[in-house]
């Protein structure tokens, strides 16, 4: 027996990381979206693909998104909704929604991870730097500091 697809496989030329982190302040209310902004996160493209240019590179697609605890363990039960932003450091009207997370539920327990979106990103990550927006909505106030690392991975192809 063969399975067959009808599509073309690409194959991922390489992989671009960004890891960053933010404090998400207590005493947060669960009535409003709140947007944390991250400026000027490295992408180290020019180490990763020296020359990668929107020109010579096909498509920069979001693969894998995490929201975990920076130092320990977090208890992400409390967030109602996160999306992540994927911000141009050059022109900031340049903007894509890359990850998200529409529930959380109630039993989950440790890392957030997260859908990818399908928007093409590589104007905005073919950068030296990006900003990152990372919206939350709450379930009920925030009760304490909470320090958070961003962790996302994005695959870049060439035709």
């Amino acid at each position: 027996m063969c399975i067959c697809s009808c599509g073309d496989d690409q194959r991922a030329a390489f992989d671009i990381d960004i890891d960053t982190f933010f404090v998400v302040p207590a005493g947060l209310n669960s009535l409003e979206s709140w947007v944390f902004e991250i400026n000027n996160i490295p992408t180290f493209i020019d180490a990763i693909s020296p020359g990668a240019t929107p020109e010579n590179i096909s498509s920069v697609r979001a693969n894998r998104g995490f929201l975990t605890g920076r130092f320990t363990n977090i208890d992400y039960r409390i967030v109602e909704r996160i999306s992540i932003t994927a911000v141009s450091a050059v022109d900031p009207s340049i903007e894509a929604e890359v990850f998200y997370m529409d529930f959380i539920p109630l039993d989950h327990d440790g890392d957030l991870q997260m859908f990818s979106s399908l928007p093409e990103v590589k104007e905005i990550l073919l950068q030296d730097e990006i900003n990152l927006k990372v919206k939350l909505n709450f379930k009920s106030f925030v009760p304490t500091d909470i320090e958070s690392r961003v962790i996302l991975n994005f695959k870049a192809f060439i035709e």
